[in-house]
C-alpha cells in the first residue's frame, strides 16, 4: 500500500524524517513490519476514525500501539 498524499505532505511540511520501505501485501501491521524487516515500534500505521458527526479522522501511530478511543475523545472533546 502506498502512503497517502495527505500524510506524506504533513510529514514533509512538519519536517518529520521518515523512510518508506516496500514490502509484500500483508493483513496487519505486525506482519508488515516482519515482512519489511523493521521493528514494529519503527513502523507507523494509519487508523481511520469517524466522529459523531460523520467526519473522518486519521490517527498515525506506531504499529506496536493500539488506538485509545477514550484518549482521543478526551483530546478532541468527542
Amino acid at each position: 500500500m502506498s502512503m497517502s498524499y495527505m500524510l506524506n505532505h504533513y510529514l514533509k511540511q512538519s519536517h518529520i524524517p521518515y523512510e518508506t520501505i516496500s514490502h509484500k501485501h500483508t493483513t496487519n501491521a505486525h506482519d508488515s513490519a516482519c515482512t519489511a524487516g523493521v521493528p514494529t515500534r519503527h513502523l507507523a500505521k494509519a487508523v481511520i476514525l469517524e466522529d459523531n458527526e460523520g467526519n473522518h479522522l486519521m490517527a498515525v501511530i506506531p504499529a506496536s500501539n493500539k488506538v485509545k478511543i477514550s484518549w482521543i475523545n478526551n483530546k478532541l472533546g468527542g
